[in-house]
């Protein structure tokens, strides 16, 4: 039984061990702040060797449709692949050019567009009144200046109401 499988896998202290998967979603996040620290002057060890790694791995994990799931195995979806076109902005070379256009492309098709406000909309969509996924989504996509000029890209940012997100969905969904 399923029950007896699992007592069966745990270690001889009487735990269990797992293994998280490779993450683009947590790789393109990692690569924007690493990049964006350095850029702002914050000294990060080996910012421009973590950046170009982070980078080298997304673009060897896209996915045959030109975007990214949240893991290697998973089929791409609008946030991560969004995530990653702004992880993308702090690339350099042809490489990542190249990977950069294939997400614009996956974002326009899944989108409609990847214009600025098409996005915003579409991952507005995407999670409804819980804006605690589409608002870090686009902030990470104003930061690496994939949402147009700053005057413009903040004002697609919808304001998140910091002090809900102490509370459980069940209370404010």
């Amino acid at each position: 039984t399923i029950s007896r499988a699992l007592i069966a896998a745990r270690l001889s202290d009487g735990h269990w061990e797992g293994h998280l998967s490779s993450s683009a979603l947590a790789t393109a996040t990692a690569v924007t702040a690493v990049a964006a620290a350095s850029r702002a002057g914050t000294v990060v060890a080996d910012s421009d060797a973590l950046v170009e790694g982070g980078i080298r791995w997304l673009i060897d994990t896209r996915n045959c449709d030109g975007g990214w799931g949240d893991t290697p195995d998973s089929v791409s979806n609008i946030s991560t692949t969004a995530l990653v076109w702004a992880a993308l902005a702090f690339g350099a070379g042809e490489e990542s050019e190249v990977a950069a256009a294939s997400a614009e492309a996956w974002i326009a098709r899944a989108a409609g567009s990847a214009r600025p406000e098409t996005l915003a909309a579409a991952l507005g969509d995407r999670y409804g009144k819980d804006r605690t996924f589409s608002v870090p989504i686009l902030t990470m996509c104003a930061i690496a200046g994939r949402l147009g000029p700053p005057e413009q890209a903040w004002r697609l940012i919808p304001q998140l109401p910091f002090e809900l997100a102490i509370f459980p969905r069940r209370v404010f969904g």
